[in-house]
């Protein structure tokens, strides 16, 4: 209880400003892009990872997309909001909602930044645009899991340098904070989060040389974040290793293969749609599609056989 009451009055603190104009400005900053810029993804990859969590490919949300990308402590916790309300797009949700923290972040540490340093707060407002310009936008403007990965550990980088010396509760505090960010990483893009917390490492390495005041709190910043991560890596592993979920990735792995090559002849790859399921005529049946030449008639018209 005395923790808590201590890690209130340090929110309460000197940074309470800071934290305040931070969300506000991150807030801000997507209502303005949602309501005026053409929101997209940037590739496919997004379009087939919604599509398999939302379940429409199957009917029913599901956890398992393809294994090594997107984790299942992310697809999982928007699988059950699918199924809980379908209608809303939960997956493009949890992606700018991560971008929004990851900002909020970044941003706070500007405005703290200056706070400390006694600089006008013009100056900050100015870095805030600066960094909303040049590193938010493209991010929530052509939506990657690769970039919102990577967003949420810059974002704990941001605060593991911005980071000095304080109370035990603003430590708390740093730490958890950290710990959610690097999370967020991993559980968007794996891939993505394996470079990012390199260079976290790498950071956390330079810090700790520059400033042996601070190597205690640094080790816990560093290896408090990762351990977490790792326990999702752990998670991550067992669960697409017991033998229900590896029958069913075999094919989903088949499935996947059909997205990322576009549907190929079934000559060029009888692997795929072998390991499909799918001989050469039911692959006939798929490309004879019966395409209707005038849209304003109701009855069936030529077909062209692919």
């Amino acid at each position: 209880m005395r923790l808590y009451l201590e890690i209130i009055k340090d929110v309460n603190g000197h940074n309470k400003r800071s934290v305040l104009l931070a969300i506000s400005a991150t807030t801000l900053f997507l209502i303005v892009t949602l309501a005026f810029a053409p929101v997209q993804f940037e590739t496919n990859d997004d379009t087939f990872f919604l599509s398999v969590i939302a379940g429409y490919h199957t009917g029913t949300p599901t956890a398992f997309t393809t294994g090594g990308y997107v984790a299942i402590s992310f697809s999982f916790f928007v699988s059950r909001l699918y199924m809980l309300l379908p209608t809303i797009p939960w997956y493009t949700v949890a992606q700018l909602f991560i971008l929004w923290v990851s900002f909020s972040v970044v941003t706070f540490c500007i405005f703290d930044c200056n706070q400390m340093s006694g600089s006008s707060l013009t100056i900050s407002f100015i870095g805030a645009v600066a960094f909303f310009s040049v590193v938010a936008l493209p991010a929530v403007v052509l939506l990657q899991y690769t970039a919102t990965s990577a967003a949420p550990a810059g974002a704990a980088i941001a605060l593991l340098v911005h980071y000095k010396k304080s109370s035990r509760a603003y430590l708390i505090l740093t730490v958890l904070a950290t710990s959610l960010l690097m999370a967020f990483s991993f559980s968007v893009r794996m891939q993505t989060f394996y470079l990012c917390a390199a260079l976290f490492l790498c950071v956390a390495f330079i810090c700790y040389l520059r400033d042996p005041e601070r190597r205690s709190h640094l080790l816990m910043l560093t290896v408090i974040p990762l351990a977490i991560s790792g326990s999702l890596y752990v998670v991550e592993f067992a669960t697409y290793h017991t033998p229900e979920v590896s029958a069913f990735m075999e094919y989903n792995i088949a499935r996947t293969q059909f997205t990322d090559y576009a549907s190929p002849s079934y000559y060029d790859a009888p692997d795929i749609y072998s390991d499909a399921g799918i001989d050469y005529t039911e692959y006939k049946l798929f490309c004879m599609w019966w395409f209707l030449l005038d849209k304003g008639k109701r009855q069936t018209g030529e077909y062209i056989e692919i």
